[in-house]
């Protein structure tokens, strides 16, 4: 079944497998957004039952749709609607456990720095600013590997392979951001 002379304004008579068999015969996303576009209500009442912010449910439900255009030139989804919710309520708790898990090693690794500086501060890192501006002080290398190692929560291994450089490199550029982290810390803090 090919669909090279079909207008896509005629898709809206296709079943859920027909469509299905078309995009695996064409690859033609408008295929999968006319599908996707059937549940898409479904699917955006679980993202906001899991996630708080709009914006994060508009990232999971394009995940949501990238999936789909993979999964379905791998083979057929029997039950097109199940499929698709449970996708979006697997995609949407997997990313408020990322969320939640990157603002708790933002978090920990603030303490840890003002731990290892001999003051305290009283008042939580904003959510805007924390210690962006000293972080955007340090060399293109080191901003690049602690943001990866401590925002992004790589290892030092897939820091490495991502970036092509060895391990010890990886290491060496988090140690030194750090040291100059705490110097500039302290620095600000003399000032205050």
């Amino acid at each position: 079944m090919f669909i090279r002379n079909l207008r896509y304004a005629e898709l809206a008579g296709y079943t859920d497998e027909q469509l299905q068999t078309c995009y695996r015969e064409s690859a033609d996303a408008r295929l999968i957004s006319e599908l996707y576009g059937r549940y898409l209500s479904d699917v955006e009442r679980v993202c906001v039952n899991y996630l708080v912010d709009p914006s994060d449910c508009k990232d999971v439900m394009m995940v949501i749709f990238e999936k789909m255009l993979l999964s379905l030139l791998e083979g057929p989804v029997i039950s097109t609607r199940a499929w698709l919710l449970r996708v979006a309520r697997n995609e949407s708790v997997d990313w408020s456990r990322r969320s939640l898990r990157q603002h708790r090693i933002r978090r920990r690794w603030y303490h840890r720095v003002l731990e290892e500086q001999a003051f305290t501060v009283t008042e939580e890192p904003d959510e805007s600013g924390g210690l962006d501006m000293e972080i955007n002080q340090l060399s293109e290398d080191q901003r690049r590997s602690i943001y990866a190692y401590f925002y992004e929560g790589k290892s030092y291994r897939e820091i490495g392979e991502a970036r092509g450089i060895p391990v010890f490199r990886v290491r060496s550029h988090i140690q030194n951001g750090k040291r100059r982290l705490k110097k500039m810390l302290q620095e600000k803090a003399k000032k205050s």
